[in-house]
């Protein structure tokens, strides 16, 4: 079991994230099985963002629990397998780092949004979901790799910019109701926004920024484009099983040279 966790359930960020957006998810699960379906409200508002911003500051800790809260099983696997995906993605282009902050900032922004839109026009209910935080990370993968390609069950080689742009449909304009929209939109566009800054320099979050790296000795620049793209499924395949960390040094260089070659 203890094997188990470290390889695949803790070994990177975004299988970090999910983990602990499934145990939460259990946790209201096993909640809303013992308290009557008239309080379910009261239950789910523990983790949820209030609509009314007057009821924020007594509960203010939801800003964080929402964006890793769930209430149905089947909005926690869709929101999951977009942040294995794209997370995956994010955790190579930059660090683990700098993943959650795109995560949070894009959370935080998506409940500014809900908040402000109750204002305007009330609703009601609170906001539960990771929707937000991860749109936000789909957001930000656009921006720093949007020609990068990624393999697909059903429809092989896609460019990143394309698969974000389903995700945009799917979380922005057919959102369940127009505070979801704004809301995702809002973390959507921060995601972005935190792209672009660190495609142009970034900002330092864990250790100072390095210039690209170059191509060490042993790294074969000579590979034709099929082989350098077997290589890149190769290593994307070990990323998918034992995460990010799970790669030596040599490996990592020769992920950041063929993703930026075959851009």
């Amino acid at each position: 079991m203890r094997e188990y966790w470290n390889t695949w359930l803790w070994s990177s960020m975004p299988r970090r994230l999910i983990t602990v957006n499934f145990c939460v998810w259990l946790v209201i699960a096993a909640g809303l099985a013992f308290i009557p379906p008239s309080h379910d409200n009261w239950w789910i508002g523990i983790f949820g963002v209030p609509s009314s911003i007057f009821m924020l500051p007594a509960r203010i800790w939801t800003v964080g629990t929402y964006m890793v809260s769930h209430y149905d099983f089947m909005h926690l696997l869709v929101n999951m397998l977009w942040l294995l995906l794209f997370g995956t993605l994010l955790e190579m282009r930059l660090d683990r780092a700098k993943l959650l902050a795109a995560y949070v900032i894009s959370g935080l922004s998506g409940a500014a949004a809900f908040v402000i839109a109750n204002i305007i026009s009330p609703n009601g209910a609170p906001m539960i979901g990771a929707s937000c935080a991860v749109i936000g990370v789909v957001g930000a993968c656009m921006a720093l790799t949007p020609d990068l390609h990624v393999n697909l069950l059903l429809f092989g080689r896609v460019k990143v910019l394309w698969v974000a742009l389903a995700a945009i449909v799917l979380f922005v304009i057919i959102a369940p109701d127009i505070y979801m929209s704004v809301s995702h939109a809002a973390g959507l566009c921060a995601g972005y926004v935190y792209g672009l800054i660190e495609k142009r320099g970034g900002i330092s979050l864990s250790q100072p920024r390095r210039s690209a790296p170059r191509a060490k000795p042993g790294f074969d620049t000579s590979l034709s484009k099929a082989e350098a793209e077997d290589k890149l499924d190769e290593l994307l395949a070990k990323v998918s099983r034992s995460g990010y960390a799970s790669l030596s040094a040599s490996e990592r260089q020769q992920l950041f040279e063929l993703s930026q070659r075959l851009k």
